[in-house]
């Protein structure tokens, strides 16, 4: 399967399969709502010879062509035997179709000798459906993904593999061997376990208390993201700023006073200062569907990057208050900034490291306050509505957006609505009242 062709009427790919040097099977294939005319097939081949084997002189011997629906038929109701198309033999995803017709007709074969009244001719599980569905979604949601998608599932199986799972023989190894390579976005929830440290300080005295946190919790996030949609500049340039302090602040070892808050603003400053000004076409980019008009934006990130400068001289006097362990952190985001992608970089700190000091310093304080049980309901209640609430909003804007700027949204809207209430929460609360 080679991309290298014109996608502007559809997903579009090049089946080549050569039989000798000079003899090979060639097939256009598009994934598009219309059918094309012979010629833009033709127009499609001579260009792919062209451009990329540099052959403009070759003879077509025979050709076929053909239409497959990439979806399952309704039940018409009708009392024939359904088999083919039509009985929904064909998987949706690829089209494949004749192989599966032999599986129908060999099992209404069996119905016939068994003398069975009902035909269940179906061939694909609800899993195979699922899974198909996902699939022809994304594509359709955002059809730009494409290669990387088919290029990734090809990586998870060997041939063999790969044609069991084309004709629903799929192992639980080959399955999960798919999801991991295959491209997502799935995570713990910035606050997972502020629902744990709201009854570590001893605030669920009864049910109100519980109703009123939880009801502000939700008001203040939700505050958060409707101003997203009035006020997009300031709250981007909000959400910057209070992530510099919450990272910094939260990675760095306890400290109080002015030196909280400069420590914080150096530690945080390098992931987001050091991942806007050290790929800023990638990071405009995302940040321009966040905030259409970034201006003022990158104004204050400037600002913000020369009260930085400034404040090196004070980290490098007071070098012996930082323990040997933050050095190495910033000396490895210093690193992973300039020698990765800005997305990866900050998937990977905030998943590796700023989730893992979060975890590793609340936990152990939580563990002394409540049980294991709780601590890991409480932690699935936070976990899950986050997952549910960020499904709704993606089902209910995806007809607004390009699948790609909605879920740039989600993830960085929806991380700012937690951080609100989880940093004033974790900073103004927990670690001072626990010294952490």
């Amino acid at each position: 399967m080679d991309f290298r062709c014109n996608q502007e009427s559809g997903i579009q790919f090049i089946y080549l399969l050569p039989f000798s040097p000079r003899l090979a099977l060639i097939e256009p294939t598009t994934y598009s709502y219309d059918t094309q005319n012979d010629d833009f097939y033709l127009n499609t081949l001579n260009e792919y010879m062209l451009e990329i084997y540099n052959v403009n002189n070759f003879k077509i011997l025979n050709e076929e062509k053909g239409a497959i629906p990439l979806a399952l038929l309704p039940d018409d109701n009708s009392p024939a035997i359904q088999v083919g198309v039509r009985g929904n033999a064909n998987r949706p995803a690829s089209g494949y179709t004749f192989y599966f017709i032999q599986l129908q007709v060999k099992k209404a074969f069996d119905c016939i000798i068994k003398s069975k009244d009902k035909f269940n001719l179906n061939i694909h599980s609800l899993l195979i459906q699922f899974l198909d569905k996902v699939f022809l979604d994304v594509l359709k949601s955002n059809p730009k993904l494409a290669p990387k998608i088919f290029i990734s599932f090809a990586k998870s199986f060997t041939g063999n593999e790969l044609a069991n799972f084309m004709t629903n023989k799929i192992k639980i190894k080959s399955l999960l061997g798919m999801i991991i390579n295959l491209p997502k976005v799935i995570g713990l929830p910035h606050g997972a376990l502020d629902g744990s440290v709201f009854i570590s300080l001893s605030l669920d005295k009864n049910i109100w208390n519980t109703l009123l946190f939880i009801v502000l919790y939700i008001l203040l996030a939700s505050l958060v993201a409707f101003s997203w949609f009035y006020f997009p500049q300031v709250s981007l340039i909000f959400f910057l700023l209070i992530s510099i302090f919450h990272f910094g602040i939260g990675d760095f070892q306890w400290t109080t006073g002015l030196d909280k808050y400069l420590y914080g603003f150096l530690n945080g400053g390098i992931i987001i200062l050091g991942i806007s000004h050290f790929n800023f076409d990638s990071v405009n980019n995302v940040y321009k569907y966040l905030s259409i008009n970034t201006d003022l934006v990158w104004k204050f990130l400037n600002l913000a990057n020369i009260i930085f400068l400034f404040l090196i001289p004070f980290f490098i006097i007071n070098i012996d208050k930082f323990r040997s362990i933050d050095i190495s952190r910033i000396f490895l985001l210093i690193l992973l900034i300039i020698l990765l992608p800005p997305i990866v970089t900050f998937a990977i700190y905030f998943c590796f490291i700023h989730t893992f000091n979060h975890f590793s310093r609340i936990i152990p304080v939580l563990k002394r306050q409540m049980n294991n049980r709780k601590i890991l309901y409480t932690f699935l209640v936070f976990t899950i509505s986050s997952w549910l609430i960020g499904f709704i909003v993606y089902k209910y804007f995806i007809g607004f957006f390009d699948t790609e700027e909605l879920i740039y949204r989600i993830l960085f809207i929806g991380l700012a609505a937690l951080t609100v209430p989880h940093m004033i929460l974790i900073d103004f609360y927990f670690r001072p009242k626990n010294r952490i």
